[in-house]
C-alpha cells in the first residue's frame, strides 16, 4: 500500500487514518488455529473497546498489542476520526505529580526513549548504517535533534536489538564529549572493573593499536559514541590533543574493523574543519547521514504520542498550528519541546490555539525562556 497515494485529499484539511498489518520488508503473521490474523484480530478488538473510540485509540491498542511480537504494523494518520463517542465522561487530566513528557530545550537521553517519537524511520536507517561500516557520523544544523536521535533513538534500539537483533549483544559504551581533554573523556568510558584508568591511558598512547586491544577485552562488538564532535575544532585545544584523539579513533586500519563502531554527532557546518585532517574526511566521506527536519507525520508523532501515553490530548487545530510553525522556522525543534513543555503544565486549562499565541508560539517561545 503506497500511503501518499492512497492520501484522501489535501493534508492540511482532511482527517484521515491508513493502517497496513506490517512494514514492507516483512511478513504478517497468523496464528496456527483461529479465524483470523494476529494484525486482524488486533484491530477487531481494539473496536471494542470501551469508551471513546477513534483512529488514535485503535492505532495506540495496535501499536500496544504488537510490542513484543516481530511485527511491526504502520499507522497513518492525520487528525482524529471519531467512530464512537458513548456519553462517558473524558479521562482526567494527568496528576499533578506525573512527569513532563517533553524535554524543552534539553537534549532527550536515553532514558527519554518512551518519551521519543518521530524519528523512527532515521533511528532504522543508522542501526542498518552501523551494523555495515565502523564509522557513522551523524550531522545536520543545530537544532536539528542529531544528539536526540542518536542517545534516545539509536542507543536503546541497539541495546533492545528492534531493528537488528545481534546488537542486543553488543558493548555500548557510554556516550561522551570531547571536553577540553577528549583523551580523558575516552578514558573514562573505557575504564571499567577489569580496566584502570592507568592501564586505559598506557594504550590510548599507542593510538587506534591500543584502543582495538582495549576494545578485544570485551570478546564482542563495541560501539563508542561521541557527542557533539565539534568540541574537538575549538581553538583552546592544542593541535597534539586533537591528533592523539582522532589517532584513536580514525587511526589507520580503524576504517576496517567491525569490532569497534564509532558514532559521531556534529554541526554539519564544520565539516571544513574536518577536511584538514585526511582520514577523519574519509570516513565522514564515506560514513555520514544528515538529519533532516521531520516530515509532517512525523512532527505529529513527536507532538501528540508522548502525551497521548500518559492520557492528554493536544486539539487537531492546535498540533495543526504548531507543525505549520516548526516546518517555517529550520532548527526550532528545541522551541518546539519548550513550547509543548509549557503547554503540559497549564493541562488543567482549555488549551487552545488562542492560548498558544498567548505564550508567543514556537517562534517566540524563547523570548520568555530568557
Amino acid at each position: 500500500l503506497n500511503f501518499d497515494e492512497a492520501d484522501p485529499g489535501d493534508r492540511a484539511t482532511i482527517s484521515h487514518c491508513l493502517i497496513a498489518a506490517c512494514r514492507e520488508f516483512e511478513p504478517a503473521y497468523e496464528p496456527t488455529i483461529g479465524k483470523h490474523s494476529f494484525f486482524t484480530e488486533a484491530l477487531l478488538q481494539a473496536l471494542q473497546q470501551d469508551g471513546i473510540i477513534s483512529s488514535i485509540t485503535i492505532c495506540q491498542y495496535i501499536e500496544t498489542a504488537f510490542k513484543t511480537r516481530n511485527q511491526q504494523p504502520i499507522c497513518h494518520k492525520r487528525g482524529e476520526i471519531i467512530l464512537r463517542e458513548p456519553e462517558l465522561p473524558l479521562p482526567e487530566d494527568p496528576p499533578d505529580d506525573c512527569p513532563n513528557p517533553y524535554k524543552g530545550l534539553a537534549a532527550f537521553q536515553e532514558a527519554d526513549a518512551r518519551d521519543f517519537f518521530g524519528r523512527e524511520k532515521l533511528t532504522e536507517t543508522l542501526v542498518y548504517r552501523l551494523r555495515e561500516s565502523p564509522f557513522l557520523g551523524v550531522l545536520g544544523i543545530s537544532g536539528s535533534g542529531k544528539s536526540s536521535v542518536v542517545r534516545a533513538g539509536l542507543i536503546p534500539d541497539l541495546k533492545k536489538g528492534n531493528t537488528r537483533s545481534e546488537t542486543a549483544t553488543w558493548k555500548i559504551y557510554e556516550p561522551f564529549k570531547p571536553g577540553d581533554d577528549p583523551i580523558a573523556s575516552l578514558a573514562q568510558v573505557l575504564v571499567d572493573e577489569n580496566l584502570s584508568l592507568e592501564e586505559v591511558n598506557a594504550e590510548l598512547a599507542q593510538g587506534s593499536t591500543g584502543l582495538q586491544r582495549l576494545i578485544s577485552q570485551t570478546k564482542r562488538p563495541c560501539v563508542l559514541v561521541v557527542d557533539q564532535f565539534e568540541q574537538l575544532f575549538t581553538p583552546y585545544l592544542s593541535e597534539d590533543k586533537r591528533r592523539q584523539f582522532l589517532d584513536c579513533l580514525c587511526g589507520e586500519g580503524q576504517g576496517n574493523a567491525l569490532s569497534l563502531r564509532v558514532v559521531i554527532t556534529m554541526r554539519a557546518d564544520f565539516l571544513g574543519k574536518c577536511a584538514e585532517y585526511p582520514q577523519l574526511a574519509k570516513l565522514i566521506t564515506a560514513n555520514q547521514e544528515i538529519v533532516t527536519e521531520m516530515e509532517e507525520e512525523e512532527l505529529r508523532a513527536a507532538i501528540s504520542k508522548p502525551a497521548q501515553k500518559v492520557n492528554w490530548r493536544i486539539s487537531p487545530d492546535l498540533e495543526d498550528r504548531m507543525v505549520a510553525d516548526v516546518q517555517q522556522a529550520p532548527g526550532s525543534l528545541p522551541l518546539l519541546q519548550y513550547v509543548l513543555q509549557q503547554l503540559w503544565k497549564r493541562r488543567g486549562q482549555r488549551l487552545t490555539v488562542e492560548t498558544y499565541r498567548d505564550m508567543g508560539g514556537v517562534q517566540q517561545a524563547l523570548q520568555e525562556y530568557a
